[in-house]
């Protein structure tokens, strides 16, 4: 297999009841908002079916926004490096600002599929909510149980030339597809599915 064809691209949803919660909660806070505005101007209130029906149709709205962009976004791709080279990348974006990392495939030394789990109450504490991870870095997505890949990476210390390795942990629902291809990008990596965290 040509690894300048090998294209991966996955989205990562959060826990369906973060998101029935959110876009909930979201829509009675805007409707009691928007009731309690028109009460003082007009001094009207709320019929109960028209409220209802706006609770709901903004509830859907928002919890199509939150699947579309909360969640883990997994990509493999291309890109120009420094040196001049055209490599192959393995992207990992998160739900925190500052949980994403960018891993050339030509690193990863190792790739296991491991459990993985972040419990809901994470995703009260905003970017406060990072989940602790003791093999190294773990990408946090609140609510989300299943699997996920640990995948560990050589890279180049700031202070010293010799190479150093690190161990990301991230949610995946095709843990086996992207396991197989990172181990045609990767080359040397050794694949295995016995590791858990």
């Amino acid at each position: 297999m040509n690894d300048k064809k090998i294209k991966y691209r996955e989205r990562v949803p959060s826990s369906r009841l973060l998101r029935v919660g959110a876009a909930l909660t979201v829509a009675l806070l805007f409707w009691w908002m928007l009731t309690q505005s028109v009460h003082s101007t007009s001094g009207l209130t709320a019929a109960f079916f028209p409220s209802l029906v706006f609770i709901l149709i903004f509830t859907l709205v928002g919890y199509g926004i939150l699947s579309v962009f909360y969640g883990v976004r997994i990509r493999i791709s291309r890109r120009w490096m420094v040196d001049g080279t055209h490599q192959q990348i393995l992207k990992i974006r998160g739900v925190i600002k500052g949980d994403g990392v960018d891993i050339p495939c030509r690193n990863i030394q190792d790739v296991q599929i491991a459990s993985y789990g972040v419990p809901l109450w994470r995703s009260l504490l905003g970017p406060l909510g990072r989940q602790k991870y003791s093999g190294g870095h773990m990408v946090t997505l609140p609510g989300y149980q299943g699997t996920g890949l640990a995948v560990t990476y050589a890279y180049e210390g700031i202070f010293s030339s010799k190479d150093r390795e690190l161990t990301v942990m991230f949610p995946t629902r095709r843990p086996e597809n992207l396991q197989a291809l990172l181990a045609v990008t990767g080359g040397e990596a050794e694949m295995g599915s016995g590791f858990s965290p």
